[in-house]
């Protein structure tokens, strides 16, 4: 992987802003934090080894990613490529050593930077893609790959029905601005939520598109394959 900064730049870059942003007696240092960092890279790498971005390279940001001869990418100065860095940080250290004071000020660093809530609990899936994820909040749902979520998505936490978290969110879901999950629901795969659309006691099937059509009427109907968060947003299995 291609990535601006040194494992130990990258550590000490973290440590220095928390230590702005939070600065208490809680240091990011310790080798769980050595470990966490490494972990999070590898998930990062592993995240966007398995997309593949078919956008026209001329005309699209993909090549920030992953380069033609498929290297993964990472830039801490590139704010959706950090916020899902920070993510993955924050999960990786709480599996390590649920050091609960260092992960709720990651969880805060990256919502103060990137304006996300998201937490370390949220069992967000391997292989997901968060796109200038302003004003975003992800609840503690049941998440699948290849999951794409755009600005002001809101999914909330719900419960537990039958082994399973809700909302139940299937593979390659599609979540564009605005679109917000509440309730116990089920998402299933390759759907597509529109631009302002809520989901409320309502299923959404496999396969099918929900949007608001003019007049603000909530419409779902079969996705014919245009939709798909796999071809819209340029993923690929």
């Amino acid at each position: 992987m291609i990535i601006s900064l040194t494992t130990a730049e990258l550590r000490e870059y973290v440590a220095a802003q928390l230590h702005v942003f939070f600065p208490d007696k809680y240091k990011f240092d310790g080798s769980s934090v050595v470990s966490a960092v490494k972990l999070a890279l590898d998930r990062y790498e592993f995240c966007f080894k398995h997309i593949s971005f078919v956008s026209d390279r001329q005309t699209s940001h993909w090549w920030q990613y992953v380069s033609d001869d498929g290297n993964v990418s990472f830039s801490h100065l590139h704010s959706d490529q950090y916020c899902q860095f920070l993510w993955f940080l924050s999960n990786s250290l709480w599996g390590l050593s649920q050091d609960k004071p260092l992960c709720d000020k990651l969880v805060m660093l990256n919502k103060a930077l990137n304006g996300i809530l998201v937490t370390y609990k949220c069992g967000l899936p391997d292989i997901f893609y968060l796109d200038h994820p302003i004003g975003t909040v992800l609840g503690n749902a049941s998440y699948s790959d290849y999951l794409v979520v755009l600005q002001g998505v809101s999914v909330n936490s719900g419960s537990v029905i039958e082994g399973k978290q809700m909302p139940f969110i299937g593979e390659s879901v599609f979540l564009s601005v605005g679109a917000k999950i509440i309730g116990d629901v089920r998402i299933g795969e390759m759907s597509s939520v529109g631009v302002d659309t809520v989901i409320y006691k309502t299923d959404v099937p496999s396969n099918h598109v929900v949007f608001r059509d003019s007049s603000r009427r909530i419409i779902m109907k079969e996705n014919k394959g245009v939709c798909k968060a796999t071809d819209v947003w340029g993923l690929s299995r």
